[in-house]
């Protein structure tokens, strides 16, 4: 299954959306539905579906049946701890394509952890069998395949079994405060790209604040990737035209404690549309 975090754009339509998936779910068994709640998007829900395309399919009854507009964070697949150590879902995926992009498709699977079972040929068409983490599925590798191809690709898949995963969680901080939505697991050889890419957007689509915005991506209490959004700056000498120098040292004393006391009592606001911009793929 692929899990999405759901919530309502709006609070008023929570009631909405929750009367909305509970009248879906007695009639799709396969839908699973948990209470969940997050500090920046509010009250929502913890949605199980068969897939990608199950997803799409509910959010457009909800929209269209229900005058519901949803919004899905960043599907996850569900990873099962064993003691210390993470699992995977892993799959069996087969590629139906014309011969003459086989080594596009290879070059694509390979980025993608794939591994090769099996190649055979039939006329000018090629099918190409992989095992591969089934979490690339729901991180763009059919648009990968399709583009390569011209659009020609065709993909097949079922899940195989679970297996040993080298995952890190990517923590996202801001003035220390951490970003629940944001926070997600990685390979250990991709996080540090991913963390540095979240924390140079966050800093693009960030509105500055009258107070120093420090974020901060960290994975394992390790600081990987740091930006600064520079403060509104008032001019507090600015109706002073000469006069003593050690007055207007006082007053930009005073300013910079004031600012230090505003980072740390100050409620980080990140608006939705950025949360928005960051998750969406």
């Amino acid at each position: 299954m692929v899990f999405f975090g759901v919530y309502p754009k709006s609070t008023n339509e929570l009631v909405a959306l929750k009367e909305g998936l509970g009248k879906y779910a007695l009639n799709d068994t396969s839908i699973t539905i948990a209470s969940e709640y997050s500090t920046y998007l509010g009250s929502g829900f913890r949605v199980g579906f068969l897939g990608l395309l199950h997803a799409d399919i509910v959010r457009e009854r909800l929209k269209n049946e229900e005058g519901v507009e949803p919004f899905l964070t960043s599907p996850q697949v569900l990873y099962e701890r064993r003691g210390e150590e993470l699992f995977e879902p892993y799959m069996n995926l087969t590629v139906f394509v014309p011969s003459i992009y086989v080594g596009n498709v290879i070059t694509v699977c390979q980025k993608r952890k794939g591994n090769l079972l099996d190649l055979s040929y039939f006329q000018n068409s090629a099918i190409l069998k992989y095992e591969m983490p089934y979490s690339m599925l729901i991180k763009g590798l059919s648009a990968d395949l399709k583009s390569a191809t011209s659009g020609y690709a065709s993909l097949d898949y079922e899940i195989s079994d679970y297996r040993p995963a080298d995952l890190v969680n990517i923590e996202i901080k801001i003035n220390d405060v951490s970003i629940d939505v944001l926070s997600e697991f990685a390979y250990r050889d991709e996080a540090p790209y991913i963390a540095r890419e979240k924390a140079k957007k966050l800093k693009e689509k960030l509105p500055r604040q009258q107070f120093r915005q420090i974020i901060q991506a960290v994975i394992n209490g390790s600081i990987i990737a740091r930006e600064e959004i520079s403060p509104f700056r008032k001019d507090v000498l600015a109706k002073m035209s000469g006069g003593d120098r050690t007055r207007k040292d006082k007053l930009l004393e005073a300013q910079k404690k004031g600012k230090a006391k505003m980072i740390k009592t100050a409620k980080i606001e990140i608006p939705q549309e950025v949360l928005f911009s960051l998750i969406e793929k």
